[in-house]
């Protein structure tokens, strides 16, 4: 899980509720959640207020991944 999801899932916080508050669209939340997309350095920054965590977890999520369960 990356830690952008883990930060949004411990929040008790939706899609919905991130996007709004970051100005940007819910797909647009998920596919950085799940790697398919990069977050620019303006939306890593909007989210990483709303989320609570740092930029560079945001830009580089594989560094700060959670190992996925088996």
């Amino acid at each position: 899980m990356t830690p952008a999801k883990k930060a949004r899932t411990k929040k008790n916080l939706t899609l919905a509720d991130v996007a709004r508050k970051c100005g940007v669209s819910a797909a647009s939340i998920s596919r950085i959640e799940r790697g398919c997309q990069v977050a620019s350095p303006e939306t890593a920054a909007k989210l990483a207020r709303v989320l609570g965590i740092s930029e560079r977890k945001i830009l580089y999520p594989e560094r700060y991944a959670s190992p996925r369960s088996s």
